[in-house]
C-alpha cells in the first residue's frame, strides 16, 4: 500500500501491535542492527510524537560513556 499526502485519520493503527517489531528487532545478534531496527519500529509506533521519542533516545546516548574501539594490529 502506498499513500501520498496526509494519512486518513479514520485509519487508526494499534500502537501495541506496531510496537512488536521493536521487540523482535532488539533480539538481533548484531547490536547495531538491533538498536537501529528497534528505534525505527518505535518511531513508527510513536507516529507524530516521534520527536519526543528521539529526544529521549538521544539523551540516553549522551549519558553513556563511549567505550574505546579496539585498534586493529596485524
Amino acid at each position: 500500500m502506498l499513500a501520498i499526502g496526509r494519512p486518513d485519520p479514520s485509519l487508526r493503527i494499534s500502537q501495541p501491535h506496531m510496537a512488536l517489531p521493536a521487540v523482535t528487532a532488539a533480539a538481533d545478534p548484531d547490536p547495531l542492527r538491533a538498536a537501529l531496527d528497534a528505534v525505527y519500529a518505535a518511531v513508527v509506533t510513536y507516529g507524530e510524537d516521534h520527536p519526543a521519542l528521539l529526544t529521549e533516545v538521544w539523551s540516553f546516548c549522551e549519558e553513556r560513556p563511549v567505550s574505546p574501539v579496539p585498534r586493529f594490529t596485524p
